[in-house]
């Protein structure tokens, strides 16, 4: 038995979270976008979000009884756990009045707890932005922004299997993913009419559907707000 530093380290997790094909296209980044996050100053390390320490026994207890022992949770977490997710991602409505062509809302979001972009892994994740109004008379609308890596073929179409993704990747079309510390806030103009009380409520949810296919898809709403906006009083 011997201590080993290596596993202290991110570069522990490179092996499996850092992949280009053999077109060069980058289908698994992580590794690389949480050194661009240390560049920066960044101070955490893979372990801290991913395996964080908590009590436990180290030995059988029947061996012999450790009181107040931490050990690193094996479980290890990712982005398919809700609780990662909240502690990653920041949601606030920072504003929602009317105009004569509808309702204009603004909508804050920050990436305050992960060390890479959020989403990260497959492309095939994504994080949904979802603003919806309702008004008193039951009419909804609704608009999303959403944050992915979309990869492109050979043919220029957008990839949206992970079996593809590995050999038939050639080019990312864009990146719309949430950097490190990074604050967004995106503006939403829905078109409804404002004479009605409404309803506005703002959600955060992700999304993995590696075969294209609903029965095999994960979808997590983590984060939502929500505000009445009266424009009279109701009894």
């Amino acid at each position: 038995m011997a201590f080993s530093e290596f596993h202290l380290s991110s570069f522990q997790c490179a092996g499996c979270h850092e992949y280009r094909n053999a077109h060069g296209v980058p289908i698994l980044s992580t590794y690389s976008e949480w050194e661009q996050y240390r560049q920066r100053g960044g101070d955490k390390e893979c372990q801290h979000c991913h395996m964080p320490q908590v009590l436990a026994n180290i030995v059988d207890p029947k061996v012999k009884r450790v009181r107040g022992a931490f050990v690193n949770l094996h479980a290890m977490p990712g982005g398919h756990a809700r609780d990662q997710l909240v502690r990653a991602l920041e949601m606030r409505i920072m504003e929602a009045h009317r105009t004569p062509r509808g309702l204009r809302v603004k909508i804050r979001l920050r990436n305050v707890g992960a060390g890479h972009a959020v989403p990260s892994g497959s492309p095939m994740r994504k994080v949904i932005l979802r603003v919806e109004v309702v008004t008193e008379s039951g009419r909804r609308v609704q608009q999303e922004r959403i944050y992915q890596r979309v990869v492109l073929d050979k043919r220029g179409a957008a990839i949206r299997r992970d079996s593809l993704l590995f050999t038939e990747a050639r080019a990312i079309a864009r990146d719309t993913r949430l950097a490190p510390a990074e604050e967004r806030v995106e503006e939403f103009l829905l078109p409804i009419s404002v004479d009605e009380n409404l309803t506005l409520t703002a959600a955060l949810i992700y999304l993995y559907s590696p075969h294209e296919r609903p029965e095999t898809e994960t979808r997590i709403e983590f984060l939502s707000e929500k505000k009445e906006l009266f424009s009279r009083w109701v009894r």
